[in-house]
């Protein structure tokens, strides 16, 4: 190798440092320019020190085959496979074919694969070597970019090489560190062409002819190589290259396309065969050729011209470029009978769906059904991305519109799971023109209503699902008319629409309100909150167990929960569409839910469950590579964190969710930024920035009433008193319809907040403390208030009452990990002559020294699961869990897994993701 050592010095100490820290690295650079020559040294290297090394490549004939690369890289180990926890093995051995399970959760297959490697990599190093990872599929690229991020704990570096993207679209590889190959120096590059040059007998090249050459090639190892043979081989009347440039790929391929007119005629069809076959067998290429007339004898001179080689039954062609250039080459007519020989031969049903459509010059009722087998069988395997396009591709050799766009209309949701949004959204556009059948307009409808609540994209305009539901509601299908409404209901949560749309909706529940249909009631309480919202929670729980299967409906009752200020029906439903999304192999729905979840146990106090569930949305969103999930987690998260007072943690992941938020983001999300920004802007004393972000909380009622507290304390503070007390008397009036004894006590501190040093100001701290259940619904916010009415007793002089409150306030805060508040009650304490001691409480030790992550996985040992039980539950591997396990024991002073439920205090909420 010429010209790669300090690159191959940057990944063997990388690799050498193993011990201490997994890693991966991208290497980037254009054709030619020697990725494909510094990973085999580098497998070299790992191989010398006792390495286990597994390789794969993308081949772009393959790319539409699901989780293809990724069982050519663990094929090696799959031996491994069954100390993997049940579901995940499951998952991984049904993704690779070789055995059948359930729909595989995408997400549960990269953890799967993870923990196959961390269990060879047990007793010694490994190094994973991806070539021309830009031509994998999308399955394999998905987990191995998820193994990438989460190889930190583990012996293993994995290495990709992959060309850099000119689209300017992002990749998912992107995300890992990247070690760019750069063009060669003149004085390397002279190195590499007096290698190329070595042996040769005669005058070779001259000198003006060799300044040519490496002027042209660019410092490109391959184009230096490729270019000399090329002149060396045309005799000396072409052994002075043309005057006019051309890109670098193009002048190898055309050096290639020179090497090629040097073959017998049956030798390039040969080639021509082998580039569209891509990677196929041996036996399966030699049984393809006789159907075209070829045979193995047109091999050898391919082999001897160095185009391709032949080991140990494996056929590799000597640079990716040769495939591309002799397909190009190669007639379409030829093109089309190599496929159909391809087809014939090879005993994978997609592989020959695909090799048949690659075949078709036009519709083929055939082909598209081999096609929709194909996907059918992709999906089983939880090979979404691949699937999808199976579908697209169907539709369009499907003869019959009618079948063209139900194939659209099955392409949608495999594209959705894989977290391809823009590709549903174009499968949608595609589709809705066509879609003359209601049944099809309905799954459209629905599809694009879906994606709007969980991905963010344009919602469907609210008239347009009313119009289509009335379309049902004329042919007498009051259920579809029904779950139209309830979707358009939701959307009106979700986005925030103007009261035109809700009555528009609310107009056509009430003509359905008499059947006595829990999705409509569940719609009414979404649209109608304070009018319904007692009756809700009268229904809450026979509603919730006629929507349990129902993933869609748990969802919207989860947001019309929270709409009637029913923060524990609300939990209920996120915590049951979590356990769904999962057993169904959702991961943008469950992180919806998870975020959900999240919302309501903040809004409930509970900081320490809120935590885990915000982490387990946000490392979803985060490996599914779900943007704008990833934004709405991290808002839940800042405002987590600003509870806790990590002021650090707060900012970053506020910019997190600001880089990931656009401003058509839904707008409850954009509540959920506000919020965050805000309530940070008051635990650092910026009243006037906390009151500019709060009162941004216009667009959700319901969110907008459980930050009234929150807005007030910003505007009393900032001078903007006049500005507040209208909004205040509104949400009174809601808040008495609602009959929420939370947010009736947020109305009674923002109504003394704003009366300040005048008398009544303790009427209404009165009646906000002695509000039934307060307390119990919502411990921070009646902890607030406290240390509200404390402060504003002191300021009366009225200090031994003052104690008493501040120092109910000060517990509160401090076994709930609300650190901010914590500190300024003790201040208030100092000043009315009181020295609190400084201990916290066991939960305030946990909140403080165990991350989310952590105590989510001390929670479920200690209920007594086996790290293989906790690994199958929070997409994690098992040997990660006992990492997990062996930093939290000394973290919490214990030596042995039994004391873990003394050490944590079990209490009763249940734990995110059990």
């Amino acid at each position: 190798m010429i010209g790669r050592d300090n690159e191959l010095e940057v990944i063997t100490a990388a690799a050498t440092a193993l011990a201490e820290r997994g890693c991966a690295l991208v290497v980037e650079g254009e054709p030619g320019i020697g990725k494909t020559t510094l990973l085999a040294a580098a497998a070299g290297w790992a191989k010398c020190q006792g390495f286990t090394v597994l390789s794969c490549a993308g081949v772009q004939s393959q790319a539409a085959v699901g989780y293809a690369g990724l069982h050519e890289l663990v094929h090696p180990i799959l031996n491994s496979a069954d100390a993997l926890p049940e579901h995940q093995r499951a998952a991984l051995l049904a993704a690779l074919g070789l055995a059948e399970a359930g729909v595989p959760n995408p997400l549960l297959i990269g953890v799967a694969t993870l923990g196959l490697v961390e269990e060879a990599a047990a007793t010694r190093p490994m190094l994973l070597v991806i070539d021309d990872a830009q031509w994998l599929d999308d399955s394999t690229l998905h987990v191995v970019t998820f193994i990438g991020r989460r190889i930190a704990n583990t012996p293993v570096m994995m290495l990709c090489a992959a060309r850099p993207r000119i689209d300017g679209e992002s990749s998912q590889l992107s995300s890992l560190p990247h070690l760019q190959l750069d063009a060669l120096d003149i004085a390397t590059s002279r190195l590499l062409m007096e290698e190329a040059l070595a042996g040769v007998d005669g005058h070779g090249l001259s000198a003006l002819t060799q300044r040519r050459v490496l002027t042209e090639a660019a410092g490109n190892p391959l184009a230096i190589a490729e270019l000399t043979k090329a002149l060396l081989a045309g005799g000396e009347e072409q052994r002075n290259p043309p005057l006019t440039p051309l890109p670098t790929t193009r002048r190898i391929e055309r050096a290639f396309l020179e090497q090629l007119h040097g073959v017998p005629e049956p030798s390039r069809r040969m080639l021509g065969l082998i580039a569209a076959g891509g990677d196929t067998a041996m036996a399966e290429l030699a049984d393809a050729a006789r159907h075209v007339g070829l045979s193995d004898a047109d091999l050898d001179p391919l082999e001897r011209c160095g185009l391709i080689t032949v080991v140990a039954g494996s056929l590799q062609v000597r640079h990716p470029l040769i495939r591309s250039v002799a397909y190009r080459a190669t007639p379409l007519t030829q093109r089309s009978a190599f496929h159909h020989a391809l087809a014939d031969a090879t005993t994978d049903a997609m592989r020959a769906a695909w090799h048949r459509s690659a075949a078709a010059y036009g519709p083929d009722e055939g082909v598209a059904a081999d096609l929709e087998t194909a996907a059918q069988a992709a999906q089983l395997r939880g090979a979404n991305a691949e699937a999808a396009r199976a579908w697209r591709r169907a539709a369009a050799l499907s003869p019959s519109a009618n079948d063209r766009i139900r194939c659209l209309v099955s392409a949608i949701e495999p594209a959705y799971r894989a977290g391809l949004t823009a590709e549903a959204i174009d499968i949608l556009d595609e589709a809705e023109p066509l879609a003359i059948d209601l049944g099809h307009q309905f799954d459209l409808a629905f599809a694009r209503f879906t994606l709007a609540v969980t991905t963010g994209v344009t919602a469907p305009p609210v008239e347009d699902l009313v119009a289509l539901a009335d379309r049902f509601g004329s042919h007498g299908e009051l259920d579809t008319h029904i779950r139209l409404l309830a979707a358009a209901a939701a959307q009106c949560r979700m986005h925030g629409l103007d009261e035109r749309d809700r009555d528009l909706i609310a107009e056509r529940l009430h003509q359905v309100e008499h059947l006595d249909h829990p999705a409509v009631e569940v719609a009414l309480a979404t649209l109608e909150d304070t009018k319904y919202a007692r009756q809700f929670r009268c229904r809450a729980a026979t509603l919730q167990d006629a929507l349990s299967d129902d993933l869609t409906a748990l969802m919207s009752m989860g947001l019309a929960a929270e709409s009637a200020s029913d923060l524990a029906t609300a939990r209920s439903c996120w915590d049951g569409s979590i356990k769904v999304a999962r057993r169904t192999g959702a991961p943008a729905i469950e992180c919806e839910a998870l975020r959900g979840s999240a919302r309501s146990q903040i809004i409930a106090g509970q900081l320490t469950e809120a935590a885990v569930s915000a982490h387990n949305a946000f490392r979803i969103a985060t490996d599914a590579d779900l943007g704008l999930s990833m934004g709405a987690a991290a808002a839940l998260l800042a405002r987590i964190q600003a509870w806790q007072g990590d002021t650090k943690s707060a900012q970053q992941s506020l910019a997190t969710a600001q880089q990931n938020l656009p401003s058509d983001t839904p707008l409850l999300w954009l509540d959920d930024l506000a919020w965050a920004s805000g309530l940070l802007a008051l635990t650092t004393h910026d009243s006037e920035r906390a009151f500019t972000e709060l009162s941004q909380m216009n667009r959700d009622r319901s969110s907008r009433r459980w930050a009234i507290a929150d807005l007030t304390e910003a505007a009393v503070a900032s001078g903007h008193t006049r500005v507040i007390c209208q909004l205040v008397d509104e949400i009174d009036t809601e808040a008495s319809a609602l009959g929420s004894p939370h947010i009736v006590m947020l109305v009674h501190r923002s109504r003394a907040l704003i009366a300040g040093t005048e008398k009544h100001a303790e009427h209404h701290f009165h009646a906000a403390l002695d509000i039934e259940d307060a307390e119990a619904q919502a411990p921070l916010e009646y902890a607030r208030t406290q240390m509200s009415y404390g402060e504003w007793l002191r300021r009366q002089r009225r200090i031994i009452d003052a104690r008493t409150q501040l120092a109910a306030a000060l517990r509160v805060f401090e076994h709930r990990g609300a650190a901010p508040w914590a500190q300024r009650t003790r201040g208030e304490l100092r000043a009315a002559g009181v020295q609190m001691p400084g201990a916290a409480s066991a939960i305030d030790v946990l909140t403080t020294k165990l991350s989310p992550q952590e105590l989510q996985i001390a929670r479920l040992a200690a209920a007594g699961l086996t790290n293989r039980q906790i690994a199958d539950q929070i997409y994690i591997s098992h040997r990660t869990v006992a990492a997990h396990l062996y930093k939290i024991f000394p973290k919490l002073g214990i030596t042995r897994r039994a004391q873990l439920r003394d050490a944590i205090e079990l209490d009763n909420a249940t734990p995110a993701g059990e």
